[in-house]
């Protein structure tokens, strides 16, 4: 019995883990001062989208990224310390269709380093680090959790659920408490 109980003990624990904040990149009084005017996507060790098909090229997955962190960054360009954010992407994995039905089974993730510098002085205000997003929440486990997997969205919203993922943590983690 003691066994079961420690299972469920250290179960909680690595559920609460998983779901705490990451880290942030710097502190808030640091934040504050950081306005992003250039952001920056290259994928040179980027070997494609991995897990479920789709047609998406290298090309397209920098643009979107791109594009989501501008959006998703728009208004934090008011800070009087001009910043150019590096991303450089690492892996890119849309869950299969099989993954989803298997409890615990991997989320969608995006997986990037990024790397903050000061424009006027070329200091680094952020060492590179790498950043996550993921495109799926938590599953219910067991056979419910393999019903409800059934209804998995679309890979093209997992792709899009995920870089918004990642542009999202970018920004909880760059801007932390501000």
């Amino acid at each position: 019995m003691m066994e079961r109980r420690t299972f469920i003990a250290l179960s909680g624990v690595s559920l609460l883990a998983a779901c705490a904040a990451a880290e942030p990149l710097v502190s808030p009084e640091v934040a504050r001062g950081i306005a992003i005017q250039d952001i920056r996507v290259e994928a040179s060790q980027f070997a494609g989208v991995t897990g479920r098909p789709i047609e998406v090229t290298t090309e397209e997955v920098i643009s979107d990224v791109d594009a989501t962190l501008q959006w998703k960054l728009a208004s934090r360009t008011t800070g009087s310390r001009p910043a150019r954010l590096e991303v450089s992407i690492a892996s890119f994995d849309l869950r299969s269709r099989g993954e989803a039905f298997v409890p615990g089974a991997p989320n969608s993730t995006l997986r990037a380093m990024v790397r903050v510098t000061d424009m006027e002085t070329g200091e680094v205000i952020v060492a590179p680090t790498e950043v996550t997003g993921t495109g799926s929440g938590l599953r219910i486990p067991g056979p419910l959790g393999a019903v409800t997997a059934a209804t998995t969205r679309p890979v093209d919203e997992d792709y899009e659920a995920t870089i918004v993922s990642f542009a999202e943590s970018v920004e909880e983690r760059l801007y932390p408490d501000v």
